[in-house]
């Protein structure tokens, strides 16, 4: 696990130490994502399945719900496409 000091520029930007940089193999261009619990930031990667499991987890009430409800696949199709025409 690797420890560094940081600081916040005057535009809220920070440097993610080059040690931990090689160490988690960030690149340019990387993804990441950045909650907080507490007093702790955690700054994580995105990846592919991260994203995908994000959606997955968003749309898993969802589906609960039109299954519950009763909501054939037909009239689902029909009220986005409703809403897509507005």
């Amino acid at each position: 696990m690797g420890i560094a000091i940081t600081k916040m520029s005057s535009k809220g930007q920070v440097v993610i130490p080059a040690e931990l940089r090689e160490e988690l193999d960030l690149s340019a261009g990387d993804k990441l994502v950045v909650f907080t619990k507490d007093n702790t930031m955690i700054i994580k990667r995105l990846s592919e399945p991260a994203l995908k499991k994000t959606f997955e987890e968003l749309v898993k009430p969802v589906r609960a719900r039109v299954k519950k409800e009763g909501i054939t696949r037909k009239e689902l199709e029909h009220a986005i496409s409703s809403m897509r025409q507005k």
